[in-house]
């Protein structure tokens, strides 16, 4: 028979097999559909969020990479930095444009005034990281071109000053000015515009004075990072920012550092999509395993095949086709699935609207296919090699090299977690390299406890358990899925609940006051009048809170000013009342200033003493905490700084929730919130958060569960003649149940072994890793029972369902 008529005969066996084992076909089906849409669910979640996140950039920053300062810059600073650039004494430096900034009143409000040389700003497209971003279309930016630079002289980008459509006309400080693009109604009121209109609404102050000068400086990793965004949105965070160019007599930050925001939205895509490389190889170990079992459900026809003459290759060949065409079905149920997936994730956290389409770039299509035919080859090869034969001395010997290369590879996960050069990306390489530890290990620990004799177990509570370990090449590959699994939801969920034990904690502190009251400042202060006459009896006392943004250094910092006495230092867990010449930094202010406590800092043309860094979770920007009676501050044009946000909090009699209800019916233009309502917004917010996390680490966690259920039946079939030896001697449906829970009790013992000490290390490693170098704080680390809890009791009942509808089905 031609080889062409053979392969086509033993490809219809093979989809002849799936049709008579439906439940083991649909079981590798979802599981491969599973696998497939956690990678779709992932990399289309963190587009959807680097398109959010490159839209809220700075239309003026967003060409620019590094912002150079000095003190006293003037134009001729600027002129004589741009000839040095043209004369090529600035390596690296691509382009330069000044910038100018300042503040004025608007509708008696505090305008942030931001002016550009829009002819000197390189094209957007320049940046190393630009993203094509269909939903910031209402929000263009300039380009450098001359053809280009009619309307935008006049044309202004503003931001929190209300609904603003673009071509409307605005008039400030007598400049009439045509509104190019807005965002963010509701926010802090920014406008930006080209230089001269700046110059104009800032009124009188020098001509030729300057804020300072935007670089944009080549990235030697632009390509890196370029191919990171495209298979791993957001993964480039993980790289080390470049060195800033060194300018003699120029202060040069990272536009990273000085956009704190973007950092923080770019550390969540870098976990994010850490995780989803923790689901691709969950995803991955799943596929081997289905291509395992459909081999050893085979094995007895393909061994009186061979007998018969037929090639082992063609064999394999029609093996690998009717996988083939397994996993590509499978694919499309996981796009539709992962796409599914995404849009209610994203919904759920308000990040999209009903009629956006969801990004499908070329980058995850390429990812799905490598899914869906790469691996289930690359398995197939596994396969064969994995059903050889093994001699005793040959198994004892690759015992050995395990345990060397497992220690090798716990010092390098070590090395990785504590040098602090290696960034995000070296936290991560820390926990993969974790994993690649439990991986190794899994054949020795089977080894070990195959060695133990079980005494004291029923005897098919015994034999399960027996029967599990003594095939580990069969169960290799799904038990490492399940431990991965169960390792990283409890490395994830002790994070998670750490965070937030160590986050109630700061709000506790923080809330000190029982009620907060925000709105106009001559409101607040005829409401604040009105509490010290007495005509407001329910409330015992107020305290005032004031905030301005200020630059230190060329570091924005949000400044606080109130009564920092004993009971104030008290909510940022400091013991004593604060000096006058002293101040409070956050932990992320004090690592982009470089401070600590004991050092000094110059804030408003005042020397401060550091008193202590306190955590700020969610501080993006960097904050500082200065008492009522600190020296005066300035802005920087020499004016005496001015506190225009204002907020009370009061103290109550009785019931806030009372008191808060009597100041709305007598205030209605205040906007009055309790603690505990405060409390739990903050704390919403938080779950919401770590909503996608959650469910990624539940999509894991299942497609384990059915890698699981998969091995269990091709453990089964290895044994059927024994089973039948069982049922024959009157094994009752008890006995089985016993012996399903053997074997459940089996895996549950190799997770906890191996899953537990491993997500304890992820959890390490987020707490004191990756988020103080992604987010800027730290999280003390707090062990909870729970987290630990549930993914070995999710470990449990996943064997007991999968072995007894394994069970099932072999008896079928």
């Amino acid at each position: 028979m031609p080889n062409a008529s053979l392969f086509a005969l033993l490809l219809r066996a093979q989809l002849r097999f799936a049709r008579a084992t439906p439940l083991t076909s649909l079981s590798a089906l979802l599981g491969l559909a599973l696998g497939i849409a956690s990678i779709v669910a992932v990399h289309q979640i963190c587009e959807q969020i680097v398109r959010s996140l490159d839209a809220v950039v700075p239309v003026d920053l967003r060409a620019a990479t590094h912002r150079a300062t000095r003190a006293e810059l003037r134009a001729d600073d600027y002129f004589e930095l741009r000839r040095q650039w043209r004369a090529g004494d600035l390596a690296g430096v691509r382009s330069l444009a000044p910038q100018l900034e300042g503040r004025r009143s608007y509708q008696g409000r505090s305008l942030a005034i931001s002016g550009i040389d829009w002819l000197a700003m390189p094209p957007i497209s320049g940046r190393a990281d630009a993203q094509a971003d269909d939903a910031s279309q209402n929000n263009p930016a300039p380009n450098a071109s001359a053809t280009d630079a009619g309307p935008i002289f006049n044309g202004v980008y503003v931001f929190g000053l209300g609904e603003q459509a673009a071509g409307a006309r605005l008039t400030i400080a007598g400049q009439r000015l045509t509104v190019l693009g807005t965002a963010d109604p509701q926010g802090a009121a920014r406008l930006i515009a080209d230089i001269e209109v700046a110059q104009a609404l800032l009124g009188p102050t020098p001509a030729d004075r300057l804020s300072a000068v935007l670089l944009q400086v080549a990235d030697p990793l632009e390509g890196v990072r370029r191919a990171l965004n495209r298979f791993l949105p957001g993964f480039d965070a993980g790289l080390p920012l470049p060195a800033p160019p060194a300018i003699p007599g120029w202060q040069v930050q990272d536009l990273a550092v000085l956009l704190p925001e973007q950092r923080f939205g770019r550390s969540v895509l870098f976990n994010l999509g850490a995780l989803g490389t923790l689901s691709i190889l969950v995803a991955w170990f799943l596929m081997y395993q289905t291509a395992l079992l459909w081999f050893r459900r085979q094995e007895p026809v393909f061994a009186l095949l061979r007998q018969q003459g037929t090639p082992q290759p063609l064999l394999f060949a029609s093996f690998s086709a009717a996988l083939l065409l397994l996993s590509t079905l499978a694919a499309a149920l996981g796009v539709v699935l992962g796409g599914l997936l995404a849009r209610g994730l994203l919904r759920a956290l308000g990040d999209l609207e009903p009629d956006i389409a969801l990004p499908w770039p070329p980058a995850l299509a390429l990812k799905v296919i490598a899914s869906a035919v790469l691996v289930p080859l690359l398995s197939v090869l596994l396969v064969a090699r994995a059903v050889r034969p093994v001699t005793a001395q040959a198994e004892r010997r690759a015992v050995r090299v395990r345990l060397l290369v497992a220690v090798a590879l716990t010092l390098l996960a070590l090395a990785l977690a504590l040098l602090p050069q290696g960034g995000l990306l070296g936290g991560f390489a820390a926990i993969l390299t974790g994993c690649g530890v439990l991986v190794v290990l899994l054949t020795p620990v089977l080894q070990v406890l195959r060695a133990r004799r079980w005494q004291g177990l029923d005897l098919h509570l015994r034999m399960g358990v027996r029967e599990l370990l003594w095939h580990p090449r069969d169960l290799a590959a799904a038990l490492a899925a399940l431990a991965l699994a169960v390792a990283t939801s409890i490395g994830i969920a002790t994070m998670v609940q750490s965070f937030r034990a160590d986050f109630e904690l700061m709000l506790d502190q923080r809330l000190a006051d029982d009620l907060r009251v925000e709105g106009s400042v001559l409101d607040l202060q005829l409401f604040a009048t009105a509490v010290e006459r007495g005509a407001v009896p329910d409330a015992a006392g107020q305290r005032r809170y004031e905030q301005a943004s200020v630059r230190v250094e060329g570091v924005p910092l949000t400044l606080t000013r109130s009564r920092l006495d004993a009971r104030g230092a008290s909510r940022f867990a400091v013991a004593d009342a604060l000096p006058t010449d002293a101040v409070l930094l956050s932990e992320a202010a004090g690592r982009r200033l470089g401070r600590g406590a004991g050092d000094t800092v110059e804030i408003g043309g005042a020397r401060l003493q550091v008193a202590a860094l306190y955590p700020g979770y969610g501080d993006l920007e960097g904050t500082g905490q200065i008492d009522t009676q600190a020296p005066e501050l300035r802005d920087t044009l020499g004016q005496t700084l001015s506190f225009e946000l204002v907020r009370l909090g009061v103290d109550a009699v009785g019931e806030p929730r009372d008191l808060a209800d009597a100041i709305s019916e007598d205030w209605p233009t205040l906007r009055v919130a309790t603690r505990a309502m405060v409390r739990d917004r903050a704390v919403l917010i938080f779950d919401r958060t770590f909503a996608i996390t959650r469910a990624l680490t539940a999509v894991a966690l299942l497609v384990a569960a059915v890698g699981l259920y998969s091995a269990l039946v091709a453990l089964g079939l290895s044994q059927s003649r024994a089973h039948r030896l069982l049922t024959f001697m009157g094994q009752q449906r008890a006995e089985r149940l016993r012996f399903a829970l053997g074997r459940a009790l089996a895996v549950t013992c190799v997770t906890l072994l191996l899953a537990v000490p491993l997500g304890f290390f992820i959890a390490a490693v987020l707490c004191y890793v990756v988020n103080p170098r992604g987010f800027g704080w730290s999280v003390p680390l707090t062990w909870q029972p729970a987290a630990v809890l549930w993914p070995l009791l999710w470990a449990f009942l996943a064997a007991v369902l999968a072995g007894l509808l394994g069970d099932r089905n072999e008896a079928h």
